[in-house]
């Protein structure tokens, strides 16, 4: 089984193995005319940046595109559409965490908030759960999570482990506690962190140039 990684150590990997050597090329669309300064943007117009890697364009491809309160990503990591409540700009979404710009994705490959599961965290989390004052003592809990841990060390992907939650967790835990672990698995998805980090390195690059 791969071993578990923290959001900060797949950064890492990503900065390292998909975009070591990417650079942006931006523009702005407005009134039918195309602008390369670095003006403040107006609210009505529309921001594209291409991120890529000049000697190997193809290769971990993406696309930004920010129009008003809406940013489109598209590419070689995946499609998504992220949605924010007021005007979007490069700098601000580059500086949100992980899991609020997850919050913000109203539709990808893997449905909203763009979550896939992640085995490695699901056996983390679930060994956690385990360990909790208020179950340890108690037998009946403790055979079922057994079993539990067997099914997903042996890499049950999340469909399976629902099904195995609604058959055998509910009666021997509450409702609040088999739906988390029904979920326990589920975990943002490398494609939407690497949109994330693909924004931060561009971000440092304008950053770098001003």
């Amino acid at each position: 089984m791969e071993k578990y990684l923290t959001f900060e150590e797949r950064e890492k990997i990503i900065r390292k193995e998909w975009f070591p050597k990417h650079e942006v090329r931006w523009y702005r669309y407005q009134n039918h005319n195309i602008y390369t300064d670095d003006k403040k943007r107006p609210p009505d117009d529309i921001m594209f940046y291409h991120w890529r890697n000049p000697k190997h364009p193809m290769t971990y491809l993406v696309n930004y595109c920010f129009v008003r309160n809406i940013l489109f990503v598209s590419g070689d990591i995946g499609e998504a559409t992220y949605k924010f409540s007021d005007f979007v700009t490069m700098n601000g979404v580059a500086n949100c965490n992980v899991d609020y710009f997850s919050s913000k994705c109203t539709s990808s490959e893997y449905g909203r908030e763009y979550k896939q599961w992640d085995t490695p965290s699901a056996v983390k989390w679930f060994k956690e759960f385990m360990k909790r004052e208020d179950i340890v003592d108690r037998e009946e809990i403790q055979e079922f999570l057994k079993e539990g841990l067997e099914i997903m060390e042996g890499e049950y992907y999340g469909s399976e482990w629902k099904e195995f939650i609604l058959n055998h967790a509910y009666g021997v835990l509450d409702s609040e506690d088999s739906s988390y672990l029904s979920d326990i698995g589920m975990r943002v998805s490398w494609r939407c962190q690497g949109h994330l980090v693909g924004l931060k390195m561009i971000n440092e690059q304008l950053n770098k140039k001003n």
